[in-house]
């Protein structure tokens, strides 16, 4: 990635607006995926250090461009949230 865009497999540049990174979806294991990391700072070492944390539910501090649908403490587990 650059400031701009992706860089493809062939060498060329492709700006964008806006990346989304889609990590799956694992119930089993809630500390996120390994490879969201900032500064060198993985989410999951993150939350296993300091809990899991998401200002409601949708961001989490350090990470100012990481966006979560179903964050810490959004699911009632009881009940499905779906629409």
């Amino acid at each position: 990635m650059t400031e701009r865009g992706v860089i493809d497999a062939d060498g060329e540049e492709h700006e964008v607006d806006v990346i989304i990174y889609g990590t799956g979806f694992k119930v089993q294991d809630p500390l996120g995926d390994p490879r969201s990391r900032r500064g060198g700072v993985e989410l999951g070492q993150q939350w296993r250090e300091r809990g899991l944390e998401a200002y409601l539910g949708t961001t989490i501090a350090g990470f100012p461009n990481l966006f979560v649908l179903v964050g810490p403490n959004t699911g009632l587990g009881h009940n499905s949230i779906g629409t």
